[in-house]
């Protein structure tokens, strides 16, 4: 009886130091003020100022981008919505930085973001260029935000993993 005790005290006191790291450990990258859910035109989310680059909230179209690597860019309105929806979206721009040997490293930027979002499963997950990005790489979750210029799959898997499936609104696929 005392040694189920003490077993039983032993898996409380694990469960409760992992739920306090996890409640006061922050959410990966940063968060940005919520502008709203509305459902507008494409030609209206054209012309919306949206608070960063890429957007993580805000009015957007009534489809969104579904899972998967994309080779061209996708629709702003399209994309929110599919954050809206829990999607983490992993935005890249190559052409951002002038380098010798750029069109070598840009295959393996992409190669190594495809990578993740295969291991991922591709689970509301995203890969898109986004030409107008202003860093190599901007990670996108509904409201929150994270860019850098080298890649770094440690910071991109916690995003993913603390981000995905926790949008406003809860979908199925």
């Amino acid at each position: 009886m005392k040694r189920m005790q003490i077993i039983i005290g032993g898996v409380i006191l694990v469960a409760v130091v992992w739920i306090v790291r996890i409640a006061i450990t922050p959410a990966p990258g940063n968060r940005m003020k919520d502008e709203g859910r509305e459902h507008v035109s494409a030609q209206e989310v054209e012309k919306t100022l949206y608070n960063s680059n890429p957007p993580t909230s805000g009015q957007h179209t009534v489809t969104w981008v579904k899972p998967g690597i994309y080779k061209a860019p996708q629709s702003e309105g399209e994309l929110l919505h599919s954050l809206e929806h829990g999607y983490v979206v992993i935005h890249y721009n190559c052409a951002v930085h002038k380098k010798a040997n750029e069109s070598e490293a840009c295959k393996t930027l992409i190669t190594d973001l495809e990578s993740i979002a295969n291991k991922k499963k591709l689970f509301k997950l995203i890969v898109v260029p986004r030409p107008q990005l202003d860093t190599t790489i901007a990670l996108t979750a509904w409201n929150y935000i994270d860019k850098f210029d080298s890649f770094d799959k440690k910071r991109i898997e916690k995003f993913i993993d603390y981000h995905r499936d926790h949008g406003p609104e809860k979908t199925m696929e």
